[in-house]
């Protein structure tokens, strides 16, 4: 039997890296303080449905020619070249030719189906994880075998928010079938329950999890909140950085020193303002009752999220930063930026240098035998 597997050509590798630099720490931000889950269908709309693919569907007793639309519990959903949706079992499918074009007039129902179809399966697995939440110990096998029939894609939401369920049964499901999921989505929830959980050790083990399924995605996320989050979050993403061993953090801290700089000098030279204010203290004369004294403003700062943070949070940001620096460099600059700058420059031309010279000695290493065969 020729038979074509037809998810993976559809459900793309749902991708961190394909999303737009503008958008990323935001939407991360959004996902993460807001709704506890990454942006609800950001990955549908932007990367799950992008391609309109369409194929010819080879069944035992036909051949259908339609778009792929989704699949659930063994059953293969299709919109056809007529416009009529189609449904059938994934045992009556022999083969797919995958080299069929959409016809224009359906490219966008397609896609709008293909949306529909999706959410439609997050709201089942969502109701799947509630109901797992209240069932018994009897129950649970049964509810548990229906997950079975969900791609990652349909269950992504579902399991991230399972994460942080009260009941103990569900939380470790969630976490283990989300450690079995392909795509780099997965990676995100588990680096949300390591900055927002209250619980040690459930935090390390997540985060552990996290550089287990990708260690190069989990150092660029934190490199994301450190830039675009609640201080916090900031702080412990620095601190993280330092601890990850990464030196390709390097030039990220160096942005984030740079920026909290900005931020406290800003923030300083507003404390220089002084309000004069009028205080009625109490005396007999007139004179005295009214005295104007010096006021300094209130040590605080606007930053891009319409956060207010205190100076002494951006200090200790400026802080751990200055160590995590420190840490994966093994140099001493303290707060200077330039001088950090400098360092994360010579260091990428040196590592160029290497990279060229290697590459140099391995093209004479090629050429030599041949020069001793002629």
């Amino acid at each position: 039997m020729n038979f074509s597997q037809p998810t993976p050509h559809v459900a793309r590798r749902l991708s961190l890296t394909t999303l737009p630099l503008g958008i990323l720490p935001i939407a991360f931000v959004l996902g993460l303080f807001v709704q506890g889950l990454f942006v609800q269908g950001l990955f549908v709309q932007g990367l799950f449905v992008q391609s309109v693919g369409a194929a010819e569907f080879h069944l035992v007793e036909e051949t259908v020619r339609g778009a792929w639309i989704g699949e659930a519990d063994g059953a293969l959903h299709i919109l056809t070249d007529e416009g009529k949706k189609r449904t059938f079992e994934r045992n009556d499918l022999l083969w797919i030719d995958w080299s069929v074009e959409v016809p224009k007039k359906h490219a966008k129902r397609v896609i709008r189906e293909r949306e529909r179809f999706l959410e439609e399966r997050r709201k089942i697995a969502r109701k799947l994880i509630q109901s797992l939440e209240r069932s018994g110990v009897e129950e649970r096998p049964s509810l548990i075998a229906k997950f079975d029939g969900f791609d990652e894609a349909q269950s992504l939401h579902a399991f991230s928010g399972g994460l942080d369920s009260r009941a103990e049964h569900v939380r470790e499901l969630s976490f283990g079938r989300l450690a079995t999921f392909q795509s780099e989505a997965a990676v995100v929830p588990f680096i949300r329950v390591y900055l927002k959980s209250s619980d040690p050790a459930y935090a390390a083990r997540a985060l552990e999890q996290a550089k287990q399924m990708d260690p190069d995605l989990t150092r660029r996320i934190f490199e994301f909140v450190s830039m675009s989050a609640p201080m916090p979050y900031r702080v412990k993403s620095v601190e993280t950085l330092g601890a990850l061993g990464d030196r390709a953090a390097l030039p990220s801290l160096v942005r984030v020193l740079h920026s909290v700089g900005i931020d406290i000098r800003a923030t300083v030279a507003r404390t220089k303002s002084i309000d004069e204010v009028p205080v009625n203290l109490g005396g007999i004369t007139q004179a005295a009752q009214n005295v104007t004294i010096d006021l300094p403003q209130l040590e605080l700062i606007e930053i891009n999220s319409s956060l207010r943070v205190p100076v002494e949070a951006l200090r200790r940001l400026e802080a751990v930063t200055s160590q995590a620096l420190h840490t994966l460099s093994g140099e001493s600059h303290g707060t200077n930026v330039g001088a950090w700058a400098k360092m994360v420059r010579e260091a990428a031309q040196a590592a160029q240098a290497a990279q060229a010279e290697k590459a140099e000695k391995s093209e004479k290493a090629v050429a030599a035998p041949k020069k001793q065969g002629d």
